[in-house]
């Protein structure tokens, strides 16, 4: 589904440097479908190599996990099945603006981290994420939760310490980005109920490879954020030198707080929470 990134070469690195986090927002945001949590039917849209799928499994009643991409499904089988999850969570290959489901079939669906892969065409009013959003309300049954994680603009420019240093990345990145309030205002549109937006604040995306200060110097540290896809190897080789140079000047750290301050204010992720309000007739 990605426009930028190869996830079936990404897949072998992904898992060493990403984590889930608000697992507890999720939670909290699919207990709110109107059934009881161990029963709630769950699409998990985009799934990639498994790790919310896997957090959640023995929390709600069943999860169907789709991905477009082989590799990343590959991964996700691996990760099920070290969780002690195999068999519990039923993958599927995919496009996520065309499911293999049947409609009201479910009563949450999450995406994590994926709009900023689908095709970006704001001057044209973002149709593929409307595309998206539609399919996501047609499996939903009425009444049923939609929970989006995503970057907002904000976290985007104040949320990781190092988007700086290719800063061309980061405004290709920043333009592949809805922002907070256009998206909720074409969910709006599509036919749900914005119900509230919540930010964690103390969870980060890479888990404590973030706070390796040498990881952009790595091919694989790099693999675990899509940003440095972004970027061009003339790109990645300067700032590879910078960041040597700041090691050298014994001012990598101070670089890293300074920039890293303001993360602990914005946070990385933002989850927005949505009611289906098709009726059944629809």
């Amino acid at each position: 589904m990605s426009t930028y990134a190869n996830y079936d070469q990404i897949a072998q690195y992904y898992d060493e440097t990403r984590v889930p986090i608000g697992g507890e927002i999720l939670l909290d945001c699919i207990s709110s479908c109107g059934v009881p949590l161990a029963s709630a039917k769950l699409l998990d849209a985009g799934c990639g190599s498994g790790a919310y799928a896997a957090l959640l499994a023995d929390k709600v009643g069943s999860i169907d996990a789709i991905d477009r991409s082989k590799g990343m499904l590959a991964a996700a089988r691996r990760r099920l099945a070290v969780a002690g999850r195999a068999g519990v969570v039923r993958l599927s290959q995919g496009n996520i603006d065309e499911l293999p489901f049947a409609a009201d079939r479910f009563d949450a669906v999450m995406i994590n981290q994926v709009l900023h892969h689908l095709e970006n065409d704001p001057t044209n009013d973002f149709p593929r994420h409307r595309r998206v959003f539609r399919e996501m309300q047609r499996v939903l049954r009425p009444g049923g939760v939609f929970v989006v994680n995503f970057t907002s603009h904000r976290q985007l420019r104040h949320g990781f310490w190092y988007y700086d240093l290719v800063s061309e990345a980061q405004e290709a990145l920043f333009r592949l980005c809805i922002s907070t309030s256009r998206l909720e205002e074409i969910l709006t549109d599509v036919g749900f109920e914005i119900l509230g937006r919540r930010v964690p604040l103390d969870g980060v995306m890479q888990g404590e490879s973030y706070f390796d200060l040498e990881g952009p110097l790595h091919a694989a540290w790099r693999k675990g954020d899509s940003y440095w896809e972004l970027a061009t190897p003339a790109q990645i080789s300067l700032a590879e030198k910078k960041v040597r140079g700041l090691k050298r000047e014994g001012r990598l750290q101070d670089y890293f707080e300074e920039r890293d301050s303001a993360r602990r204010q914005v946070g990385q992720f933002s989850f927005c929470l949505a009611r289906n309000c098709r009726s059944i007739a629809a």
